[in-house]
């Protein structure tokens, strides 16, 4: 939590280019074509991703993530067809079977005590 100050000004700014340069490409390929896709977003962190996915088309992102601060920060950028909540992905009984067409877990998975609730979770969904 008390790192979620200098991420969300990070994100902000661009200057993790690993991510932007490195990360991104492969992630956004898996994704694939996401115009006019609902896209549940696990471990969203400040909003950064599901904002790209919005600018791609996505006609509805919800970003989910634990830290109350992340949401608060990614709240902050709402579009309206982007939603955060805070959650534990780890149990996604709150969303109803089906509701996306896609699931991403974007380097979310190495911070969980659990990763493999996440993945049933998502499978379940």
């Amino acid at each position: 939590m008390e790192l979620a100050p200098l991420w969300v000004k990070e994100a902000r700014e661009g200057r993790n280019s690993t991510r932007n340069g490195l990360l991104d490409p492969p992630i956004l390929e898996a994704c694939g074509d996401v115009e006019g896709l609902s896209v549940l977003d696990c471990g969203c962190g400040e909003g950064r991703f599901c904002r790209i996915l919005v600018e791609r088309g996505a006609r509805y992102v919800l970003g989910l993530d634990s830290c109350e601060l992340m949401i608060e920060a990614a709240q902050e950028l709402q579009s309206g067809r982007d939603e955060y909540r805070l959650a534990d992905v780890q149990d996604l009984s709150f969303i109803d079977d089906e509701a996306f067409d896609l699931a991403v877990s974007y380097l979310n998975q190495c911070d969980l005590p659990d990763f493999e609730a996440n993945t049933r979770e998502v499978d379940s969904s």
